[in-house]
């Protein structure tokens, strides 16, 4: 049952982002993207619920599940912003540049096993579940915003929004995800003091991160004191994306981590 609703998550990622297109030149196919969204997220929703029961523990370890989980972050957020923006033009479509990115995690995670992945005593833990639900309130809205300001840098419009309306959007997006990032910081340096008695190592993943961290702390800071705005801030945003990116994925590539949770380059089928 959990392999055809992955598979139908497919479907559907693939349909979304064929809508997102067609809509660019016939408007009248952003109307079916609502019900084909809700659609999509419930199939994910019930797929890792089953995942949940099967292995015993939330589905967040291991690339395989993490890129699922992710992707059902994406369409989750995807779907709360349609049924709060009330606008016809608006945030209500962030499922016009979401869904491409749904299916690129779900290709991603595809090329790694997906086998249950068995827990070692440290990791079953409450902080740890906690440090990833941090991870991936972050995730969503920083993948999103910089999506946005790739468009705005090659001098689109997402969603019809004014670039002002654009920019106080993008602004709100990566506010909520700094501080959900500093959040993952702080509870995984707790963590890691409770397991090594030492708060920072600097291996690949935290090194990342924390420059991810300072990055995007940098661009806030312009934006709020300075008000910077503009191709400096989009290209700013479009920068930062393949760090963040980097900080999220590397582990599960680079062995030489206590992050890393499976064998790569391994299909699950």
């Amino acid at each position: 049952m959990a392999d055809i609703l992955y598979g139908l998550v497919w479907v559907g990622g693939l349909a979304l982002t064929g809508l997102s297109i067609l809509s660019l030149g016939l408007p009248r196919f952003a109307g079916l993207g609502r019900p084909v969204l809700v659609a999509t997220w419930l199939a994910a929703t019930v797929a890792l619920a089953i995942r949940w029961s099967e292995v015993g523990h939330p589905p967040i370890f291991g690339t395989f599940e993490n890129t699922y989980a992710a992707s059902w972050s994406v369409l989750f957020a995807c779907v709360v912003a349609s049924f709060t923006s009330r606008a016809p033009k608006g945030l209500g479509q962030l499922w016009r540049i979401g869904s491409p990115w749904v299916v690129a995690l779900m290709l991603y995670g595809s090329r790694f096993r997906s086998d249950p992945v068995p827990l070692t005593i440290s990791e079953q833990s409450l902080w740890v579940d906690v440090h990833v639900l941090f991870a991936w309130l972050a995730f969503v809205p920083f993948l999103l915003a910089a999506t946005m300001a790739v468009l705005m840098l090659f001098g689109f419009e997402p969603f019809g929004l004014t670039r002002q309306s654009a920019e106080e959007r993008m602004t709100q997006m990566v506010l909520v995800g700094f501080a959900a990032f500093t959040a993952m910081l702080l509870t995984g340096s707790f963590y890691l003091y409770v397991l090594f008695g030492t708060f920072w190592q600097w291996e690949i993943v935290e090194t990342l991160s924390l420059l991810t961290w300072i990055a995007y702390g940098l661009a806030i800071h312009a934006r709020l004191f300075y008000r910077w705005g503009g191709r400096g801030f989009y290209l700013a945003m479009t920068v930062i994306l393949p760090l963040m990116l980097a900080a999220y994925l590397v582990w599960s590539v680079f062995p030489n981590t206590f992050h890393f949770f499976d064998v790569p380059l391994v299909r699950p089928y």
